[in-house]
């Protein structure tokens, strides 16, 4: 796996540098940078597959990154910094894992693991997408990266999901919750082959399937068996009422 270590102190990027030696040898260390700038450019020119970056740099906080890149970062990011409160910002640029120093090989271990379910999804989420949202492909069962491996959620258990910026909240029928790493376009491509599952709002994909009335109080909402809400966008509501008479 090709490595790039963005780090502007070098006893930083020796310390990682020898972990990844010990833990990882599948971790080729393409460059070692010390600054942001001079990280893009051998992210450029090396299109590696792993990048580890600090954030608290000259010039440039790391954190800064997806400013050079059009659309998602075509590689996984493993934040290592002493500074906590960057976390909420650096998993809505989709980053693999965060690590606070002191960095151990246990962390490392951990986030490693971390990137290669990833890449596993990744590479089962090519044989399946990006298909085009008219098509017919149906997946029968979505997959998502946890901690200790991979959730199998069956589409039939979904109620409704909802956008959360970069990210898409899952809504099961059992009142469960479960917050996934991709947008919400994702996911309505990905279901675009049940024909339940229906944009229904800017910010929400619902199964109407799943659904037991439509409600006008001050607003068209769909109400679900469990007592959940999701709103209908005005222009949205005749294909609803449309899609759900077709069953």
């Amino acid at each position: 796996m090709k490595t790039i270590l963005i780090d502007d102190e070098p006893p930083a990027l020796r310390l990682l540098v020898q972990m990844l030696d010990k833990v990882a040898p599948e971790c080729i260390i393409a460059a070692t940078c010390s600054n942001l700038k001079e990280g893009i450019a051998a992210i450029q020119s090396m299109r590696p597959d792993l990048v580890f970056l600090d954030i608290e740099m000259p010039r440039h906080k790391g954190i800064e990154i997806a400013e050079f890149f059009d659309g998602e970062l075509p590689f996984q990011i493993v934040f290592v910094t002493a500074h906590a409160q960057y976390a909420a910002d650096a998993f809505g640029l989709n980053a693999t894992d965060y690590l606070l120093k002191p960095l151990t090989e246990e962390k490392l271990l951990a986030a490693l693991r971390k990137v290669q379910q990833k890449k596993v999804l990744q590479q089962l989420e090519a044989k399946v997408s990006p298909a085009p949202i008219h098509a017919a492909t149906s997946v029968k069962k979505l997959l998502l990266p946890v901690s200790n491996g991979f959730e199998i959620i069956s589409p039939e258990n979904i109620n409704f999901l909802k956008a959360e910026g970069s990210y898409t909240v899952i809504h099961f029928t059992d009142e469960k919750t479960l917050m996934a790493s991709k947008n919400l376009k994702y996911f309505e491509q990905m279901l675009a082959g049940h024909s339940s599952f229906l944009r229904v709002h800017r910010s929400y994909v619902a199964n109407l399937d799943k659904a037991k009335k439509i409600l006008n109080e001050g607003g068209t909402e769909l109400l679900f068996e469990n007592g959940a809400r999701v709103p209908i966008a005005a222009e949205r509501v005749e294909r609803i009422m449309a899609a759900l008479l077709q069953g």
